[in-house]
C-alpha cells in the first residue's frame, strides 16, 4: 500500500476497534441470542478492516466471510493474519454469493451508510438460508444524542451534518426494525443508552478529538470546544448519551 493510504487505513482500523469496544457487551449478548455457536456459515457484511469478522471466527466454529467494497480495507484485514476469514470484495446490493449461502449475516455500524436499504435487504434475504438470521449489532441514533455541557451538542450536530453530506443517514438507528419487518423478517429489536460520564470521556478524550478534528477538518472553533470539554471533564460535569439500536431478524 502507498504510505498515505496505509496511514488512512490504520486510522480507520483504530476507529473500528474503538467502536467494537463500546458495543462489546451488547454484541456478545446478541451472539448468544442468535446461537452463534450453532451457526455454520457467517457473513460480516460491510466488514471494513475485519474487526467483527475476526472476532466471530475466534468465537465460533463457523466458516466466516467478510464482504466489503473497499479493497484496501480488505487487504489490511487479510494482512492482519490470525483468524481464518474469507475476505471478499463486492457490493452489498449485488453480493457475489449463491442463494442460501449463510445461516447468519451480521452488520455493525453498517446501515447508517446504506443508500438503498430495501435493495440490500433483498440481497441479505437471498443469501440467507430459511431460518437464518440477519443481525444488526449496532446502529447509532444521532438525533437523540444529549450532551452536557449543552454547548458541546454543536459538535455532534456538525458531525451528523458531515455524515449526511457523505451520504449517510445519522438517524438510521430506530429505522432498522421497520426495514427488517417490511422485508418480511421476524424481528426482535431494542436499544441501549450509550451513556458516558467524566471517566469515560477522560479515557476517550484523545481518541474522540482525533476523530472530530479529522472529520471536521478546517471548521472554526474546534480548539475552543475541545477546551470546553477538557474543563468539564476536570470539573466532573461532562456527560453524554446516545441510543444504539440493534435488530435481529429471522428469515421464515
Amino acid at each position: 500500500m502507498p504510505p498515505a493510504k496505509s496511514s488512512e487505513i490504520i486510522f480507520w482500523h483504530r476507529r473500528y476497534l474503538r467502536q467494537a469496544w463500546w458495543t462489546r457487551k451488547l454484541r456478545h449478548h446478541l451472539y448468544r441470542h442468535a446461537g452463534l455457536a450453532r451457526r455454520r456459515r457467517v457473513l460480516d457484511l460491510g466488514c471494513g478492516t475485519g474487526v467483527i469478522a475476526a472476532e466471530i471466527a475466534v468465537r465460533s466454529n463457523a466458516a466466516v466471510f467478510g464482504l466489503d467494497r473497499d479493497t484496501e480495507a480488505l487487504g489490511f484485514a487479510n494482512g492482519q493474519g490470525g483468524a481464518a476469514v474469507g475476505w471478499t470484495a463486492g457490493e452489498a446490493a449485488a453480493m457475489p454469493f449463491r442463494s442460501g449461502s449463510f445461516d447468519l449475516v451480521v452488520t455493525h455500524y453498517f446501515w447508517i451508510w446504506v443508500r438503498e436499504p430495501e435493495k440490500v435487504l433483498a440481497e441479505c434475504l437471498g443469501v440467507l438460508t430459511s431460518g437464518g438470521y440477519l443481525m444488526s449489532l449496532a446502529e447509532p441514533d444521532y438525533g437523540r444524542r444529549t450532551d452536557r455541557p449543552s454547548e458541546l451538542s454543536i459538535i455532534d450536530c456538525e458531525l451528523a451534518a458531515q455524515l449526511a453530506q457523505e451520504g449517510a443517514d445519522p438517524d438510521m438507528g430506530p429505522k432498522v426494525e421497520r426495514l427488517f419487518n417490511k422485508a418480511g423478517l421476524r424481528t426482535e429489536s431494542g436499544f441501549t443508552e450509550s451513556g458516558w460520564g467524566p471517566d469515560e470521556h477522560r479515557r476517550e478524550f484523545r481518541h474522540e478529538w482525533t476523530y472530530v478534528e479529522k472529520v471536521l477538518k478546517g471548521q472554526t472553533g474546534l480548539k475552543r470546544f475541545r477546551e470546553v470539554e477538557r474543563k468539564a471533564i476536570e470539573q466532573g460535569t461532562r456527560r453524554s448519551s446516545m441510543p444504539v439500536h440493534w435488530a435481529l431478524g429471522r428469515k421464515p
